[in-house]
């Protein structure tokens, strides 16, 4: 098993800290610039997602990440495979 990349384990920490509801872990793990994009947020910044979408965690019950693309490879791999188990399901 390969070794977890430094990236990936922070992105876990963050979903993590975003999934238990632990506004102090994410805000210590996510940078000053920050800026979060949504179908209903363009772009916005850290104190602007704290306070439109943070509340919101509270009624996360269950979540999962899938998959971390680190490069662009990694990424055109996931999509490929998750774009043929989409299409295999129907």
């Amino acid at each position: 098993m390969a070794e977890t990349s430094v990236i990936e384990k922070k992105v876990r920490a963050v979903f993590g800290a975003y999934r238990t509801n632990d506004a102090d872990a994410f805000l210590a793990l996510v940078h000053r610039d920050f800026r979060f994009t949504s179908p209903y947020d363009d772009a916005i910044d850290r104190d602007s997602f704290m306070e439109r979408c943070w509340p919101g965690t509270r009624a996360i019950t269950k979540g999962e990440v899938l998959h971390i693309a680190t490069s662009k490879r990694s990424w055109r791999r996931w999509r490929r495979a998750l774009s043929c188990s989409m299409l295999s399901s129907h």
